[in-house]
């Protein structure tokens, strides 16, 4: 008896460490494929990044020669001066010492810092909002199971239409439900515009 419990741990723990092995790399084969295309498909496009933000700056009438030294500095800086498949190293080092390098549009940004700034807000929205779900969620289908009949057609009737709904649809319809019509001020606050009064509608700019 003691042999066959010993045999079967002994199986248990073969196809645990052979199911996170299999996960371990498809995970690491996706990561290796998301690398991948996000570090090519950028480049696949015609142009360059760096002659958008060097013909922005050049706008205000700045000479040629000027011009061309911007342009080889942020080539530099941006390491787009080197052959591609040591950009691709470079990139690969640096993703995997968390460096996301700058930001092209919201030069000169880091994507770190931009991350970080929004990423407060996200979790302030998502986790409250998993919380909730999962909890209402439950207690409904408790609910529903236990009651049954009518109960239990309108619930399920219910999350079907919820549930095919756009989130962003429903987003916007809860966005305006709770910081307008219900008038929650410090949301409003860290959203609207300059002026704006929360329950007066969309001031005049502060001068």
């Amino acid at each position: 008896m003691h042999v066959s419990i010993s045999c079967l741990c002994r199986g248990d723990l073969v196809t645990v460490t052979r199911y996170l092995v299999q996960k371990t790399g498809w995970f690491l084969l996706a990561f290796s494929v998301a690398l991948i295309l996000n570090f090519f498909l950028p480049r696949m496009i015609p142009g360059n990044p760096v002659d958008t933000i060097v013909s922005q700056m050049g706008q205000g009438g700045a000479d040629s020669q000027s011009m061309q030294r911007v342009y080889e500095n942020y080539m530099e800086e941006f390491g787009l001066n080197e052959p591609l498949h040591q950009q691709f190293f470079t990139y690969v080092g640096n993703v995997l010492r968390g460096d996301l390098g700058t930001s092209f549009s919201l030069y000169p940004a880091s994507v770190n810092s931009l991350i970080g700034n929004a990423l407060p807000w996200t979790l302030a929205l998502q986790i409250p909002a998993i919380l909730i779900g999962w909890i209402i969620g439950n207690l409904l289908g408790a609910l529903a199971a236990y009651k049954g009949g009518w109960f239990d057609r309108v619930g399920f009737t219910g999350s079907l239409l919820l549930s095919s709904l756009p989130y962003y649809s429903f987003a916007i319809l809860l966005l305006y439900v709770v910081a307008v019509r219900w008038d929650i001020r410090q949301l409003v606050a860290d959203t609207a515009p300059v002026g704006y009064q929360p329950g007066r509608g969309r001031s005049s700019r502060t001068r």
